[in-house]
């Protein structure tokens, strides 16, 4: 099966419980965001102990080191211009970029650099009951101008992504992550996901893109 040079913008919860899922089909990890980690990310994301403090992508490379022989490539890096990430796309030679940021600026930087470089892109995002995975031009995010009026809502979300009550929604996020990049790969069709959860049960849609 190909192997992928993979960048992951964004090594919080999602690209953490992630990447150990696809290792099977990487050649290559780019590693970029700008936080580190919190005391309580450990309570969801999966980082080797000792890293409060640090650097996620020194914390999310560690990982890779002790579960794989990759060549992972960390950049701890506030992107601020399409043309940062179009830079890293070209530099590294990507095949596929990954995007769990919480941030909405960044998924915009993100989406434009995809066409910009034509990348397949796949976006991750979750709330506390809902989540979708999406392809590239197909992604939908709220302009820039409705900022203000959602600024609650993105608020609410790094709020749950630090609490144990995000994990259900958050690995499944991961697990559907992973069943679309497999079928991209095994046999170049990508399917875009849909998932909530209400009254204890969870619901996932799927449609082929």
């Amino acid at each position: 099966m190909k192997k992928l040079n993979i960048l992951f913008f964004g090594c919080g919860f999602i690209a953490s419980h992630l990447i150990p899922q696809i290792i099977p089909f990487m050649e290559k990890a780019v590693l970029v965001d700008r936080e580190r980690v919190d005391a309580e990310n450990y309570d969801n994301s999966i980082y080797p102990k000792g890293y409060s403090g640090k650097r996620k992508v020194s914390a999310l490379m560690a990982l890779l080191n002790i579960l794989s022989d990759l060549t992972v490539i960390p950049i701890h890096r506030n992107i601020n211009r399409v043309e940062e990430l179009t830079d890293f796309i070209r530099k590294y030679k990507i095949d596929l970029m990954i995007v769990s940021v919480d941030n909405l600026e960044s998924r915009h930087i993100a989406k434009k650099a995809a066409i910009k470089v034509r990348v397949n892109t796949i976006f991750i995002g979750v709330t506390e009951n809902f989540g979708y995975i999406d392809w590239n031009e197909k992604t939908y995010l709220p302009d820039i101008v409705e900022r203000d009026r959602i600024q609650k809502i993105l608020e609410q979300v790094r709020d749950v992504c630090v609490r144990i009550e995000f994990r259900p929604l958050g690995s499944l996020a991961a697990s559907l992550a992973f069943t679309s990049i497999f079928n991209y790969i095994s046999s170049n069709k990508k399917y875009s996901y849909v998932f909530w959860y209400e009254k204890g049960d969870i619901f996932i849609k799927s449609i082929l893109r």
